[in-house]
């Protein structure tokens, strides 16, 4: 699904072109006014409003659809937050995912691991 990540929620034309889901400012206000445009699955009316806060879900995104099938997520990260999904070092991994990465082919775990089954054996029945 198309991603932005937005320091404040401005009109909702210029989320509509930042997310890819229309192709300029123009083609984003032609949509509203055919009655296309979504903001949490709520139809649009005015697309130089910009969204209020309590329209965010979970305190910090927005679902935005244009039409039946298009869709793409507009994340509020305020100015001097980094996003957890975006950030310089990559996404976190829990150290459960970071020891099933390094299990390896022979089936051994990295290093101060235990061992493990990494190939399973075909049972018969008969």
């Amino acid at each position: 699904m198309p991603h932005a990540t937005v320091a404040e929620l401005g009109p909702l034309v210029d989320l509509l072109v930042e997310v890819g889901l229309a192709p300029s400012k123009s083609g984003a206000r032609r949509t509203v006014k055919e009655g296309g445009a979504y903001v949490n699955n709520v139809k649009v009316v005015d697309g130089e409003v910009a969204p209020s806060a309590g329209e965010l879900l979970h305190g910090r995104w927005l679902v935005l659809r244009r039409g039946k099938k298009n869709l793409a997520a507009v994340e509020l990260v305020p100015a001097g937050w980094s996003s957890p999904r975006h950030s310089a070092a990559g996404p976190s991994r829990s150290p459960s995912v970071e020891a099933a990465a390094s299990v390896s082919a022979t089936g051994t775990q990295g290093e101060g691991g235990s061992s493990a089954e990494a190939v399973r054996t075909p049972t018969t029945t008969g």
